[in-house]
């Protein structure tokens, strides 16, 4: 997402991170790391329930889809070094636009986010 940063501020898109984090560790998960968006901590998950955000079981945490997916990310520098929360809790991204949501992706595995694309495609809209 970061990545992205300068085409989503073309087009009005302000991204927020909500994590599991208590404001410590957020702190610490931050320190050292390149995020230009804002993050917020939600360590008892209300935002995720809010939105709908599933858990996920234990096997779907370990399919082979999930596992091949962990490896990609490996590949590409992206090593999980630890776990705040809950492990199981399923990631989702949001487009709001004038207090209503105009895009909703609901993720289906842990790495399972929206593309920088689909984001855009709906802040354009």
């Amino acid at each position: 997402m970061r990545d992205n940063k300068d085409r989503f501020d073309l087009v009005g898109l302000k991204i927020v991170a909500v994590g599991q984090a208590t404001p410590a560790d957020l702190a610490s998960f931050l320190k050292g790391r390149r995020v230009p968006f804002e993050a917020f901590c939600d360590p008892t998950g209300d935002a995720y329930r809010a939105y709908g955000l599933e858990r996920s079981s234990p096997w779907n945490a370990l399919s082979p889809k999930v596992i091949t997916a962990g490896l990609k990310a490996a590949g590409q520098g992206h090593i999980v070094t630890g776990v705040i929360g809950d492990a199981l809790q399923l990631p989702g991204s949001f487009v709001i636009k004038d207090r209503k949501v105009v895009f909703a992706h609901r993720g289906e595995t842990s790495g399972d986010l929206a593309s920088p694309e689909q984001l855009l495609a709906a802040a354009s809209a």
